[in-house]
């Protein structure tokens, strides 16, 4: 192998805890993570995990199809020494699902980010990444991000995500150039639905899954032979904002190309 990788996650849910008993016989992690389900050549299923785990159970297959995500808490024995670890459905349990086709996709081309009004009403309290991996081959691009905003009971609301090209959009706050490997992604917040009457607005958490395969295709090459990486920014309306947009900049997210030759 001519690449070591080293992982640099945000792993959300800081519960992962090691057992061992009865000397080296057994030795076991639990933890609670967000995964996304792959299948090997031979349709083999198993759900990819942060630390590269991968893991399957009986059943998991007539469940889950190839790309669903969910956030769950799994024990493995790691005395199976590597490729797919076996656990029993017993040690999985599922707390959150995001089939493939409910999870939201980018647009990316020119003038695709709709400008925002600024006089918009909805606007995040909080936009934050939960669960993600910048390696393609652990989450195939999926990113698990965190929403909170003001809207009312029997409102629903949905984060759109924008890579728009156009002249002057990718820009700092300042309408300086970006950095080197470095992209600003537009998020603007849609609220749909009246509400029930008499409601007022009070705050609530959702979370969504987003692939970022349409910005994996736009921003690097796959015929290139030298590593790449894509640094992220978001753009977008919270709650302290007026006629100008938050620009949430360091410690988002990045994506890397790893050309085949060094794999």
């Amino acid at each position: 192998m001519k690449k070591t990788f080293i992982y640099l996650f945000s792993v959300f849910l800081a519960g992962i805890s090691f057992t061992s008993c009865l000397g080296d016989t057994e030795s076991s992690t639990t933890a609670s993570d967000f995964a996304v389900i792959q299948q090997t050549e031979d349709y083999t299923y198993y759900a990819r995990v942060s630390n590269g785990l991968a893991i399957s159970w009986t059943g998991l297959s007539s469940k889950y199809n190839v790309g669903d995500a969910l956030v769950m808490t799994y024990t493995v024995d790691l005395n199976q020494y590597g490729g797919i670890y076996s656990t029993d459905p017993q040690n999985i349990q599922e707390q959150e699902y995001y089939p493939s086709q409910n999870q939201l996709r980018i647009n990316v081309g020119e003038n695709t980010s709709d400008t925002i009004p600024e006089n918009n009403p909805y606007k995040f309290e909080t936009l934050n990444l939960r669960g993600w991996s910048p390696y393609e081959d652990i989450y195939k691009d999926k990113f698990l991000f965190y929403v909170k905003a003001k809207i009312k009971d029997g409102q629903t609301m949905v984060p759109v995500f924008s890579y728009d090209t156009a002249d002057g959009m990718q820009r700092t706050s300042t309408g300086a150039d970006l950095p080197e490997n470095t992209i600003i992604i537009d998020v603007r917040l849609v609220v749909r639905g009246d509400g029930n009457p008499g409601s007022t607005e009070t705050s609530k958490e959702e979370n969504f899954v987003v692939n970022f395969e349409d910005i994996r295709n736009k921003v690097f090459d796959n015929s290139s032979t030298e590593n790449k990486e894509c640094i992220f920014w978001l753009r977008y309306y919270n709650a302290e904002s007026t006629t100008r947009p938050h620009y949430q900049q360091s410690n988002i997210g990045r994506m890397y190309y790893i050309a085949d030759t060094n794999k």
